[in-house]
């Protein structure tokens, strides 16, 4: 029988992250069964909006195929967006629960994946309600806004599209708002009105790299939903094996801008918790 093999070097504290994106990979290989778990309850609260979807996409193309005119596909479009509006908010209650995991696991907290989960809806679900019908509407505007807009494209191409432009911005920038909302709720016990000017801020102040990872998620899951109802199917499978990764994602990004905007100045207990900081680099 082959003996054990027991460490001959003490356990050393630099193999550990420094920073968020070496974080993100060293949880992944670390913790993948708790990736997977948590997307597959995530999956559960984002079925309604891909029914609706699914419903609606096919509606809306046995419409266009028999020949529907223009106000017949705009009704069908403006009452499928309509329904999106609560079963988007259904679905922030699962983000809710992921952000709650997403947050210990970024803090290097102890949990057990399914109670941490509910526990987060259990402790913000009036504001992930309340985040989901802000970008519901949100969502319900640009939609519905691009279409009507569409229908005068040859007559004004430029302004149809400055206006378009414009409202597709304000749905990522109240996706952006909401997320780093929910990422607060899970950290800081501020009034809701404080948490959600700190999210406008922080979508702002760092806008850029926001969008980046807007592009990255929900902007890949958008893409591939507008495509056709394959690449749709192809969306919902990425979302119910892999939704958590980009949850993650999002999470330590908001840890980032956390440390930059508020730790460093107020909470000094939260700067760069979860990482790494040699004691005689506390910048490193």
């Amino acid at each position: 029988m082959a003996k054990e093999k027991i460490p001959t070097e003490d356990f050393d504290p630099s193999s550990l992250p420094r920073n968020r994106k070496k974080q993100f990979f060293d949880s992944f290989k670390n913790e993948w069964r708790l990736f997977f778990s948590v997307s597959f309850l995530l999956a559960i609260f984002i079925l309604p909006l891909f029914c609706d979807y699914l419903v609606f996409s096919l509606l809306i193309g046995g419409a266009s195929n028999s020949s529907a005119d223009n106000s017949q596909i705009f009704s069908l479009v403006f009452y499928g967006a309509l329904i999106a509006i609560p079963c988007i908010m259904i679905f922030y209650l699962g983000l809710a629960g992921a952000f709650n995991v997403a947050m210990k696991l970024g803090y290097s907290e102890m949990q057990i994946t399914t109670p941490s989960f509910f526990y987060g809806i259990k402790e913000s679900w009036k504001k992930a309600l309340f985040q989901g019908l802000i970008v519901g509407i949100s969502a319900f505007l640009a939609i519905i806004g691009c279409l009507y807009l569409l229908f005068f494209y040859t007559i004004h191409p430029v302004w149809v599209g400055i206006l378009m432009g414009v409202d597709i911005l304000q749905f990522i920038i109240f996706t952006m708002a909401s997320i780093f909302t929910l990422a607060q709720s899970f950290t800081y016990t501020n009034k809701a009105s404080a948490e959600y000017k700190n999210a406008f801020l922080m979508s702002f102040a760092h806008f850029p790299m926001n969008f980046v990872f807007f592009l990255i998620s929900p902007g890949l899951f958008i893409a591939l939903s507008i495509i056709s109802n394959v690449t749709a199917l192809i969306a919902f499978g990425v979302a119910i094996l892999f939704s958590f990764p980009f949850i993650y994602l999002w999470e330590l990004r908001a840890l980032v801008i956390f440390d930059k905007m508020i730790n460093q100045y107020h909470y000094p207990e939260y700067l760069k918790k979860g990482l790494y900081v040699p004691k005689n680099n506390k910048e490193d």
